[in-house]
């Protein structure tokens, strides 16, 4: 009986949202990849959306301007993703940024930068207005 109501309670306990930084180094399994992409589709699938000419999958959680890109098998950096969300610092808008990837380096690197890019745009914009 104890194990049925511990069973339970723990299947309607709230989820955690999905952590920021999951993993201590960028550099990670084919399986931890799985595990997050999981992770983030069971907790946001409702906003979920395809974008087959960057060959990326995107989620978004509104509650903390978290958005997130994973990579599909057609993208070079495949196994990956890149993690922004948009936090105040010292009275300003700012974009933070992680990531993580499964595969080769190189065009993780160069998928990042991409989107350190738009995070800089994106600061100059929250900046401007």
């Amino acid at each position: 009986m104890r194990k049925i109501l511990l069973i339970l309670l723990l299947l309607s306990a709230p989820l955690p949202a999905a952590e920021f930084r999951p993993y201590p180094e960028a550099a990670i399994s084919i399986e931890q990849w799985q595990t997050y992409f999981d992770a983030v589709r069971l907790e946001f699938g409702e906003t979920m959306q395809e974008e087959p000419e960057v060959n990326l999958v995107l989620f978004h959680d509104e509650s903390t301007a978290t958005y997130y890109a994973f990579t599909i098998p057609a993208n070079p950096a495949h196994p990956a993703w890149v993690t922004r969300r948009v936090v105040e610092q010292d009275g300003e808008v700012a974009v933070e940024q992680t990531g993580y990837f499964a595969g080769d380096e190189a065009p993780f690197a160069d998928l990042f930068d991409a989107f350190s890019d738009l995070s800089d745009e994106l600061g100059e914009e929250f900046k401007n207005e």
